[in-house]
């Protein structure tokens, strides 16, 4: 079955039930929730799934973390906004967070394994400047408040 065929079906209203509950079952699999709305709502759940399959990334994140995506990004990866960048930029800057993912794709690895065997690779930031180790975040350097004693 192919879903654009089917969704075009199901919101001009001519779907048949087959056709219905094969939209119900991508929704539950590809949101991982289960369709309860009324049958004229699954015109919306066929945009939904579209939406989330154009974003779905191949690596997966252990449920209930959340990762910065590098040191002192403001960036964070969560399951729900996982995307191929994204992981790929937090795996480069922190491989040892690799534990956190449930799936890497095999290419990636396979050319982190090259990468980290080839002699002349030089980890290098945006700017193409060398990176020698990881960047230390300041400390703060302002004195907290005194609280005032009461009367």
């Amino acid at each position: 079955m192919d879903l654009t065929t089917i969704g075009e079906k199901v919101c001009k209203g001519i779907a048949t039930q087959e056709e219905e509950n094969y939209i119900k079952d991508m929704y539950r699999k590809v949101l991982g929730v289960a369709f309860s709305a009324c049958k004229c709502q699954l015109c919306d759940a066929y945009f939904l799934i579209l939406k989330r399959q154009r974003t779905m990334s191949r690596f997966k994140i252990k449920k209930g973390i959340c990762l910065r995506v590098g040191y002192g990004d403001p960036r964070f990866i969560k399951a729900s906004n996982i995307t191929d960048e994204l992981a790929i930029e937090h795996l480069t800057n922190k491989p040892e967070e690799a534990k956190y993912y449930d799936f890497i794709p095999a290419e990636f690895t396979e050319a982190k394994a090259l990468n980290d065997l080839n002699p002349n690779y030089v980890p290098v930031d945006e700017n193409g400047n060398e990176i020698k180790e990881k960047p230390i975040t300041p400390k703060r350097t302002e004195q907290p408040k005194q609280r005032r004693k009461r009367k």
